[in-house]
């Protein structure tokens, strides 16, 4: 199982960095090959890639969340295998498979340029958290599927662009001037 899982976060690899760095082909040409093995070498680097100066940061991380959501949802059995029927891959810590830590990297890598002076790192992983957390949570059934087109919206535009400026008195980041969940007006019998 843990073979499965290796090559699952090899594939997510290859398809995250083909969604953050799209090549424009020549007019008249084909698109070239996918890569056949995970990126080799050092991580990605810092630069941004000629992609994301073009579209935006936003515009490559929403890229990077569709691919995401696409193979999780198009291979549940390989998903499950790399998430939850191997649990003596390690996570987070340098002896974890190259793979996984390709597609930490990739993931790194789409959202460091939204950091906005936060760390990337700590970033990346609570966008793996949220990614996963949405792809268990509707795969089980659990989230209104009415609502999936602007939860990945969130996801891809407003949950990691730049934060609110802080509060003088605190340094804290200001809450959001709606609360949310966005509570309904109260209706009047007029109104019924």
């Amino acid at each position: 199982m843990a073979a499965v899982a290796v090559d699952g976060f090899a594939e997510l690899a290859r398809s995250l960095t083909e969604a953050r760095t799209p090549a424009e082909p020549p007019a008249g040409s084909e698109p070239p090959p996918a890569p056949s093995c995970p990126p080799a070498g050092p991580e990605p680097s810092a630069e941004p890639p000629p992609a994301v100066e073009r579209d935006g940061p936003v515009v490559a991380w929403s890229r990077v969340v569709q691919r995401y959501l696409d193979f999780a949802y198009a291979h549940p059995q390989v998903y499950d295998a790399m998430f939850l029927l191997t649990a003596e891959l390690p996570f987070g810590v340098p002896e974890g498979p190259p793979a996984l830590h390709a597609v930490f990297a990739e993931l790194r890598s789409a959202l460091t340029p939204l950091a906005a002076g936060r760390d990337p790192e700590a970033l990346a992983e609570v966008g793996w958290s949220v990614l996963h957390g949405m792809v268990m949570l509707t795969r089980g059934g659990r989230l209104r599927p009415d609502r999936q087109d602007q939860r990945e919206t969130l996801i891809m535009a407003g949950l990691f662009g730049t934060p609110p400026p802080a509060r003088p008195e605190t340094g804290v980041p200001s809450p959001p001037s709606v609360p949310y969940p966005r509570q309904p007006e109260p209706t009047t019998g007029e109104d019924a």
